[in-house]
Parts: C-alpha cells; sequence; structure tokens
C-alpha cells in the first residue's frame, strides 16, 4: 500500500462485517489552518457590510453572533455577511449563521449573504441547503 503524503489526515473505515481498509486522505494539511477574522464597515448605502475570512468554526461563533447582535441593536436595517473570503465552514459555523439570520428577521433587519469564493464552502452551503434559506439580495 502507498504510504500516504506527509502531513494529510488518514482515516480507516470499518464495516460491520470485518475490516475493510478504505484510506480517506483529507485535502487540509495539518497545522495551516488559516485563523478567523471578522471585519465591518459601512456601505454606501447604509448597510453595514461584515467579512469573514479563514476558517469560521465553533471557535468563531461567540465573536460573530457578538458582531451581529451588536450591529442589529444599533437600529441597522441591512447587514451584508460576505463569504468571500471564508475558506472552511463547519456545522457549528452554518448554526451560527442560521441563528443570526433568525434573530435579524425578529428584529426587523434584513440580513443577506454573498456567496462564498471557495468551492467546498459553496457546496457545504448548497449540500446542506442553507444556500436558499440564507438567500437574499446576493445568491450564496
Amino acid at each position: 500500500m502507498d504510504e500516504p503524503p506527509v502531513g494529510a489526515a488518514e482515516f480507516w473505515l470499518q464495516s460491520w462485517r470485518g475490516v475493510h481498509p478504505v484510506q480517506v486522505r483529507a485535502a487540509m494539511k495539518f497545522g495551516q489552518a488559516q485563523p478567523f477574522e471578522i471585519h465591518h464597515d459601512r456601505n454606501g448605502s447604509g448597510a453595514v457590510v461584515v467579512r469573514l475570512s479563514g476558517e469560521f468554526d465553533m471557535a468563531g461563533c461567540d465573536e460573530f453572533d457578538a458582531v451581529v447582535r451588536m450591529l442589529g441593536a444599533d437600529g441597522l436595517r441591512k447587514i451584508v455577511v460576505d463569504l468571500a473570503e471564508l475558506t472552511f465552514i463547519d456545522s457549528s459555523g452554518i448554526r451560527s449563521l442560521l441563528d443570526s439570520k433568525r434573530r435579524a428577521d425578529a428584529q426587523g433587519v434584513d440580513l443577506v449573504v454573498r456567496g462564498p469564493e471557495n468551492g467546498q464552502v459553496r457546496q457545504v452551503l448548497e449540500l446542506t441547503g442553507v444556500d436558499h434559506v440564507l438567500d437574499g439580495a446576493d445568491p450564496v
């Protein structure tokens, strides 16, 4: 059997009938995670654009939620969440986006999402159906 590339994640899957070595190599290399960052500013139409970059997982959810809550409390009518620079999203990040959309709707704030440029992030949103839930002026 060939050796996996150095640093690649390797998993062995087992069936209930016995061990069937199915090697799955993850694309992400260990130690190369991109930190999650949030930047926000007003655009020309008065909306606030919240730009997310890096890896949006459980570690970034509290920060994102706090920013969206703060902006909603400031009486804004529109928040645009820009995912163009996002390189990864997991179920925690998806939940955070959905919770923020729900809260914004309850406050009368229009929260829309601009789609990610990263194909894997886009695929995760499409496969989970979240792209339709977060559909706004700019499609996911």
